[in-house]
């Protein structure tokens, strides 16, 4: 698995089961010491829903990059924008970090040394790719830069190609622009506002729609990788990928496909049947994604 698509998952359950204390909820409607405790910690859960988020968003396109580089293809066949993004832009990211990096006295000058020997290489074949030549040339991610992302990777649609599939993933979100952008706006209202109040209840829809958010950013980027190594110059669409699901219902775990309304099969041992399944997925080109709740996706798999 992905070290990013690792991370993301064990942060969002620890998110999830932070939500199950008493402390972040309040106690009545009136205002009391209780309530004004649980909105300073909302708040402060707030500040890290957003950077859960954002970390995987850098983290696994920044992992995606390297792949790149560890295929077969010269620097020159990249697409001109990818080309000027994995080295002017690169720029700009390393010298932001770096910034950063300073500040907190951390090593910033080695970083800096070790980041821009990928640079030069494009130069040269092979080459390779800094991780963090997207994303980090400013404090936050905005809804634009994840579109211009994708479009990097050849991804067609944007935002809209995120929404559908979701709804292929039977995880639809109406929104998820607004998701990303509304997660954003909590985070800096409780940075920057000691008045800002983040409700429970969008933290909890948080906890489940980020999953759904990061599973379909991951898995187009990753298709678009594909397409780059195979020199596949079409833009990707949610259209053009298909689904292969492993359920928990009833205590058995059951294999549908992207058509099938009955189960195709069921185990009680889930290695088992998610051994059988990635073959399968892998001779159709499918995604797995598996739940262990019909509403909320638990992992996801890209074969």
């Amino acid at each position: 698995m992905s070290l990013a698509r690792k991370n993301f998952l064990n942060r969002i359950a620890v998110f999830r089961r932070t939500l199950e204390s008493d402390f972040l909820k309040d106690n009545g409607v009136a205002q009391n010491t209780h309530n004004e405790k649980a909105k300073m910690l909302r708040n402060g859960i707030s500040i890290i829903a957003f950077t859960i988020l954002e970390d995987f968003i850098k983290d696994r396109t920044g992992e995606v990059l390297e792949r790149i580089s560890s295929s077969s293809l010269g620097f020159n066949l990249l697409s001109l924008n990818l080309q000027q993004a994995t080295t002017l832009g690169a720029l700009r990211s390393i010298t932001e970090k770096a910034n950063n990096m300073k500040r907190a006295n951390e090593d910033w000058l080695t970083f800096i040394q070790n980041e821009t020997k990928h640079i030069a290489s494009s130069s040269n074949f092979p080459f390779s790719i800094s991780k963090f030549s997207l994303g980090w040339d400013k404090s936050n991610l905005g809804k634009d830069d994840i579109t211009y992302f994708m479009k990097l990777f050849n991804v067609d649609g944007g935002w809209h190609s995120i929404q559908q599939l979701t709804v292929k993933a039977n995880i639809t979100l109406a929104a998820p622009d607004n998701v990303f952008s509304n997660a954003a706006m909590r985070r800096h209202k409780a940075a920057h506002n000691p008045e800002a109040n983040s409700l429970f209840s969008d933290l909890e829809d948080f906890s489940r729609d980020a999953k759904s958010l990061s599973f379909a950013y991951d898995v187009l980027i990753s298709k678009g990788l594909h397409n780059i190594i195979l020199q596949n110059l079409n833009s990707l669409s949610s259209d053009s990928i298909n689904i292969r699901f492993l359920i928990k219902e009833a205590g058995m775990w059951k294999e549908y496909n992207s058509t099938s309304q009955k189960a195709i099969r069921s185990d009680s041992n889930y290695n088992r049947l998610l051994s059988k399944i990635r073959s399968r997925a892998q001779r159709r080109n499918e995604i797995i994604v598996i739940k262990k709740d019909l509403r909320e996706i638990h992992n996801w798999i890209i074969v």
